[in-house]
């Protein structure tokens, strides 16, 4: 089984370098770069070899640590305001974000997720139906 590297802050410079074969999918995080950026990353790592290559949509930065982000066609304007409760809030962010992963061509999402004000049972109920949304895994699979 091969493993999969987070890229961070100019890690992009690892993929393809001999000794890391085991590496054999990507996780983007777009935290710290343009969407320009993430489309030609795409295509540099599926040029190296990488066959996987993951959205992270980073939404459970903390609002000091969110930088670009804002920025990327998915990030909600009112993040900051929103019940990240409401599953049509969640939706909306679904359907955004299966957009722009089949625009970058990524094979994968991960699970949109929120840092909560308080971890309870509520908010790891909402994190598993925001993952099985239909906005999501049906809008990005009948795209792919």
């Amino acid at each position: 089984m091969g493993a999969y590297m987070q890229m961070g802050h100019h890690t992009e410079n690892l993929v393809g370098e001999r000794g890391l074969e085991e590496f054999v999918g990507i996780v983007l995080s777009p935290i710290n770069r343009e969407y320009g950026s993430l489309q030609g990353d795409v295509q540099v790592f599926r040029n190296k070899g990488i066959a996987d290559i993951v959205l992270d949509p980073q939404l459970y930065f903390p609002r000091t640590e969110r930088e670009r982000i804002r920025a990327l066609p998915y990030f909600p304007d009112n993040y900051d305001s929103a019940n990240s409760h409401n599953l049509g809030w969640w939706k909306r962010i679904n359907t955004k974000l299966a957009q722009c992963a089949k625009d970058l061509g990524v094979n994968t999402v991960a699970s949109p997720a929120v840092v909560p004000r308080a971890w309870s049972d509520g908010y790891y109920a909402v994190s598993v139906e925001t993952a099985n949304l239909r906005g999501l895994k049906k809008i990005y699979s009948s795209s792919r």
